[in-house]
């Protein structure tokens, strides 16, 4: 009976760690695009909210600036532009995610086509280049993975937008 009780406990005090992250809107649409795949979408908010992974976003074209802020670009911001860039900090060695919101809104078969183009670069000053890996699931953000045992990092992400008739 008392390890019932143990293992509710822990459930109630996962859910109530987790329920924050629920209210903000990035974490909405990952958490509603990806259902397919619990344990990565869990880690993700899990590391976000309790990590101290950063996501600093750089995005200048049309009429939007944004320089240095830790706020990612509405859809409206996003319309305008073709390139973002962000400065992503995994601070400590057990952060293994971090969320790039882009905002383009890409159609379902975006990710098919390996869109957007990923471009990043270690930026930090470590002695190797860490394991970095890319999750297209959702059509608004991108996922960046860490190995879990790879020193704490820096690296600079770039996106580019795919290309059409109307760019």
């Amino acid at each position: 009976m008392e390890l019932f009780t143990f293992t509710g406990v822990a459930l109630i005090a996962l859910l109530v760690m987790v329920l924050p992250a629920l209210a903000h809107k990035q974490h909405w649409n990952v958490i509603r695009d990806d259902w397919r795949d619990p344990l990565r979408m869990l880690f993700g908010v899990l590391s976000e909210e309790l990590g101290a992974v950063t996501v600093t976003y750089y995005v200048a074209g049309g009429l939007t600036r944004i320089n240095g802020s830790t706020t990612a670009p509405t859809a409206a911001q996003a319309s305008e532009v073709y390139k973002q860039q962000a400065i992503v900090t995994f601070g400590v060695t057990a952060d293994v995610q971090a969320l790039f919101t882009h905002n383009w809104g890409l159609s379902a078969s975006a990710p098919t086509y390996q869109d957007p183009e990923v471009l990043f670069e270690p930026i930090s000053t470590t002695t190797s280049w860490p394991c970095i890996t890319f999750w297209r699931a959702n059509t608004n953000v991108l996922s960046i993975n860490k190995v879990g045992t790879d020193a704490p990092t820096t690296v600079m992400v770039t996106l580019r937008r795919p290309h059409s008739m109307g760019q």
